[in-house]
């Protein structure tokens, strides 16, 4: 990575939702969290986003985030009828990172319940947030950290547009707004991405009005550019729907395909839509807190936290899915949870984290490059056969082959409902066969 001007490298939590005393370390490019349901995976994107709230509202435009009193960890005393749980203060927050460039250490904690979560050990964050508003206020072309969170609802949150709207429309800083809520919609993009292609269009056109016979490209054009590259290289080889731009007669923001045509993005399916509004809102970001930089998607360093980056994708795009977001934004810091077995194949083991009770580990299993299946069973604890009557009859029917038992009636009536229900072309029937066959061809060497 080009720069650290934010960056997290080890969070430390203590009575913090079901954590207790637990701590976790993130690669510099790559964090992907996997755990069964309710281990604490969005919780720890929810923390990363409180430890960052003061530089975000530092920054002057947005808001941070800050602990509630559901935040804080409950525990039983005794056991009793009622299950009456106590809760256990303080909460603690201890982050380990670089802000502008220099390795520190800040803490946020929330004491009693009707508190507030504490400021005065971040000064470093709060420091360099009101750098930042004063770099911007001299008109310096001083590069700015991206930070942002997306949640399982950034599909279909309708957030209230900002108060600051107006003045979010011109300012730097208007790439912090909303960007700790993992709940943001993507109606901040879709109002400046209008204005941009708007506005391309007007200078263009006024150059036709001058009789210039070709239409000169403009400072629009670079910004239009810039953007869709980011989104082709994440959307287009796994849906084919390329060139995110706004047309006026459509009066929405709309994409083509060879063999779709053109289509608003609201018209596209869920998980085309969903990934499109993530890595559009993403590149936007880095574009209104950077334009001095040609390439903002690519040259802007920072932390982006993704929960269920599978979600709604295809199992082909969520092979591809982390390469393709990790490519289009490389100055990136990436935290993301996943519940994919594809996604884990893309990645290598010590970038995975596997959280337990309490507990977090690096898997020994190697994962980047294997099969799913295996990665399924191994690192998610998870059988690639579902539960069914009919894998336990599958099963039996291996055991009897097994033990040279394939000619009794129930191993006959096994196959004969088994190829039913696989078909005599199925991988396990003709496998099944082959080993009856191998039985049968050692039976009479044997004789």
């Amino acid at each position: 990575m080009s720069d650290k001007l934010l960056k997290i490298n080890k969070l430390y939590l203590d009575n913090y939702r079901a954590f207790e005393d637990f701590t976790i370390d993130f690669d510099e490019q790559l964090t992907v969290l996997i755990a069964i349901n309710g281990k604490g995976k969005t919780a720890i994107l929810d923390a990363i986003a409180v430890a960052f709230g003061t530089f975000v509202n530092a920054t002057g435009l947005a808001n941070g985030v800050v602990f509630h009193r559901e935040d804080v960890r409950r525990f039983k005393v005794r056991e009793t009828q009622s299950n009456e749980m106590e809760e256990a203060y303080p909460l603690v927050l201890k982050a380990n990172g670089f802000i502008d460039n220099d390795e520190t250490q800040w803490i946020r904690e929330f004491r009693k319940p009707n508190g507030a979560t504490t400021t005065k050990d971040t000064k470093p964050l709060v420091n360099y947030g009101a750098k930042i508003r004063n770099i911007v206020s001299h008109g310096e072309g001083t590069n700015l950290p991206l930070i942002s969170y997306y949640g399982t609802g950034r599909l279909w949150a309708q957030k209230r547009a900002t108060k600051n709207k107006k003045k979010s429309e011109t300012s730097r800083l208007s790439g912090y707004i909303d960007c700790l809520d993992s709940f943001s919609s993507y109606k901040a993009f879709t109002s400046w991405y209008e204005y941009i292609c708007k506005s391309e269009f007007e200078i263009k056109m006024e150059a036709l009005e001058k009789e210039h016979i070709k239409l000169p490209d403009n400072e629009f054009s670079d910004i239009r550019r810039s953007l869709q590259e980011a989104v082709n290289q994440v959307i287009q080889n796994n849906s084919g729907w390329q060139d995110i731009v706004y047309k006026q007669k459509a009066k929405s923001i709309v994409m083509k395909n060879e063999v779709g045509g053109i289509l608003s993005v609201a018209q596209l399916s869920d998980g085309i839509r969903s990934m499109i509004g993530l890595v559009a809102d993403i590149a936007y970001r880095a574009i209104k807190l950077n334009p001095h930089l040609k390439n903002a998607p690519k040259e802007t360093s920072g932390i982006i936290m993704i929960d269920e980056v599978d979600m709604h994708l295809h199992p082909k795009w969520q092979q591809t899915v982390l390469t393709d977001l990790t490519s289009a934004f490389p100055n990136i810091q990436f935290i993301v949870t996943t519940h994919s077995s594809q996604v884990l194949s893309t990645v290598k083991r010590e970038q995975i984290r596997l959280l337990g009770d309490n507990t977090v580990t690096t898997p020994s299993t190697h994962s980047f490059g294997e099969d799913s299946s295996v990665l399924l069973a191994e690192l998610m604890n998870v059988s690639p056969l579902p539960p069914l009557e009919i894998v336990e009859k599958r099963k039996e029917y291996q055991r009897l082959i097994e033990n040279k038992e394939y000619e009794s009636s129930r191993a006959k009536q096994l196959q004969e409902e088994l190829t039913s229900n696989y078909g005599e072309n199925s991988e396990f029937i003709i496998q099944t066969q082959m080993l009856i066959r191998r039985f049968e061809a050692l039976k009479k060497v044997g004789k």
